[in-house]
């Protein structure tokens, strides 16, 4: 039997959970939303409740941990690759970045080279629940001029509305 005094364990236990939260920060779980049924403008996770609704013509992402330079470039390949094995290809992406307090550059950078690539596919791209320090931030890297102000919205329900009418 293996034993050690309260300290070293201790510091095992702070190193493991460490390791373990910049892990999970850096593969964030990127959520395809789909209308809930009852209440009006609830979105959900379609891989945890199959029975909700998909937007049709909408591919509806919700980030959930903070989008930054040791995560940005997972998330941008991601979007990606659930755009490409989406049938029929959307119309349009929606991004929830609504847990992102702030927004780096490398980040900024690479949602620059996100809209880019949908944008040569056809598609369009949308964020939601955009916070004010994140504008801030994307007004100094030039990238609220490549998405465009209509394209940002305070809610999914408002985004999915705005895209499907048009």
């Amino acid at each position: 039997m293996i034993t050690i005094d309260v300290l070293p364990g201790l510091v095992i236990g702070v190193i493991s959970m460490l390791l373990l939260v910049v892990y999970r920060a850096s593969r964030p779980h990127l959520a395809v939303l789909a209308r809930m049924p009852g209440p009006p403008g609830a979105f959900g996770d379609i891989t945890r409740h199959p029975d909700y609704q998909p937007i049709p013509n909408l591919l509806v992402l919700r980030i959930e941990s903070p989008l930054f330079y040791a995560n940005a470039t997972l998330v941008r390949d991601r979007v990606k690759y659930l755009v490409g094995a989406s049938d029929p290809v959307p119309k349009a992406v929606v991004l929830d970045i609504g847990v992102n307090d702030e927004l780096d550059i490398t980040s900024a950078e690479t949602l620059e080279q996100l809209v880019e690539a949908l944008r040569a596919a056809g598609i369009a791209f949308a964020l939601a629940e955009v916070r004010q320090p994140v504008i801030t931030r994307m007004q100094r890297e030039g990238l609220v001029d490549e998405i465009t102000e209509n394209m940002i919205f305070h809610t999914v329900d408002e985004a999915v509305h705005a895209l499907n009418e048009t």
